[in-house]
């Protein structure tokens, strides 16, 4: 039997998003105090897989849980609507959505 979860990584800091030349990519002196690590990252995945959570929103330092939920939402009406993807930046949707 395969279960397939869905994970939501947030801001990671890994050596893909580095914007430091030097090799060592692991270096937390160049990681934003905002950011994960990917082992941070994996880590929170892992626990809530073993708790059996089907969709794992990974956070992040810098923004809260809650107003990723209105993110969320927010997309998931994109959808419902008809809107444009992504609608919260589109220039006829901002408003809406800066109220929202």
């Amino acid at each position: 039997m395969y279960v397939t979860y869905i994970i939501g990584p947030r801001w990671t800091y890994n050596s893909l998003t580095s914007t430091s030349s030097a090799s060592s990519a692991s270096s937390a002196s160049s990681k934003s105090a905002g950011a994960w690590s990917a082992e941070e990252t994996v880590l929170y995945m892992l626990d809530k897989v073993r708790l059996g959570e089907f969709y794992v929103l990974v956070p992040d330092n810098e923004t809260k849980r809650e107003v990723d939920q209105l993110r969320i939402m927010w997309a998931a009406a994109d959808v419902a609507e008809g809107r444009p993807a992504l609608s919260r930046w589109h220039a006829n949707w901002k408003a809406l959505y800066e109220e929202y």
